[in-house]
């Protein structure tokens, strides 16, 4: 059953104090549907969200006369499963994910602002009433009277609280949908400047490797003279020491040469000089011979 009667849940209220056959089967029958939209719009499981509803209606069975409403009933309802669930959180330990928001044709504008991940974020911003209102609303999809029946405030109450807060939260979503885009902006800047120094970093290693390959080539290059010149200056020794040794062996020779060359000459010169002895010696000799001759005869 999607709507709240009021006298009908007064009267089945008023059977149960009285202990009336079929009371409890007929109020699981017409709120056990109203019971477990208000326990998933706080648990967002299925599976936890039948617990609590059974939870809720054992709980009613087990209640005395004097603990059950005499008014309200709606309100009294809802504060129970409320209650309930966000019991059944604590004890389980388990944090509300939002996994769906019920459609409501009706209210496009508002399920197009609710996202699973900050859905509740958002409504966190609203007070107890506001957030209460927009739950039923959204989650739920009860009617304003039938907020206002649950919550019992007056509807024109709940309309202008369900307004208000749509107002907020769209005005909250632009802002954050600002800070999103500011928030993209800095991060793609940071990145952008991240990927141009590392691109300048890579350029820089880049050059640094051309740059030592170049200085490896010249140095290599450089050696390569350097053993050619080696080369060309040990080619150039060894020829220069040829010719040093062939112009010593052609002094050699020629001092050799003319040493005999001397050797002969000295010999021809010691004759000569021997033949000039012997011929001054003759020539002294024949000339005392002649002139003892000359004396003799003028003797």
């Amino acid at each position: 059953m999607s709507n709240i009667n009021e006298k009908q849940l007064h009267e089945l209220f008023y059977k149960l104090k009285n202990k009336e056959k079929n009371a409890y089967e007929e109020l699981y029958k017409n709120y056990s549907s109203l019971i477990y939209r208000i326990a998933f719009s706080i648990l967002k499981n299925k599976d936890n969200s039948e617990d609590v509803m059974q939870n809720v209606f054992l709980k009613i069975s087990n209640l005395s006369e004097e603990k059950l409403p005499n008014n309200y009933e709606a309100s009294w309802l809802y504060t129970v499963t409320k209650n309930e669930a966000i019991s059944y959180l604590r004890k389980n330990k388990e944090t509300i994910q939002i996994e769906e928001v019920i459609e409501n044709g009706q209210e496009k504008e508002i399920d197009e602002m609710l996202q699973k991940d900050s859905y509740e974020k958002m409504i966190s911003s609203l007070d107890k009433i506001e957030k209460q209102i927009v739950s039923l609303k959204v989650d739920i999809g009860l009617s304003f009277k039938e907020i206002a029946s649950l919550l019992h405030i007056p509807i024109g109450t709940v309309q202008w609280k369900y307004y208000k807060s749509l107002n907020s939260l769209k005005l909250l979503i632009g802002n954050l949908s600002l800070f999103i885009i500011a928030s993209i902006l800095c991060v793609n800047n940071f990145l952008f400047k991240n990927r141009k120094k590392q691109s300048n970093i890579e350029q820089i290693r880049q050059e640094e490797i051309k740059e030592n390959i170049h200085i490896e080539t010249e140095i290599i290059q450089e050696d390569s003279e350097k053993q050619e010149l080696n080369k060309k200056e040990e080619i150039n020794l060894d020829n220069k020491k040829e010719q040093y040794e062939a112009s010593v062996q052609q002094n050699v020779e020629t001092i050799y040469k003319d040493n005999n060359d001397n050797v002969m000459n000295f010999v021809l010169l010691g004759i000569a000089s021997i033949f000039l002895c012997f011929t001054i010696f003759f020539t002294i000799i024949t000339l005392n011979h002649q002139q003892k001759k000359k004396d003799k005869t003028s003797k």
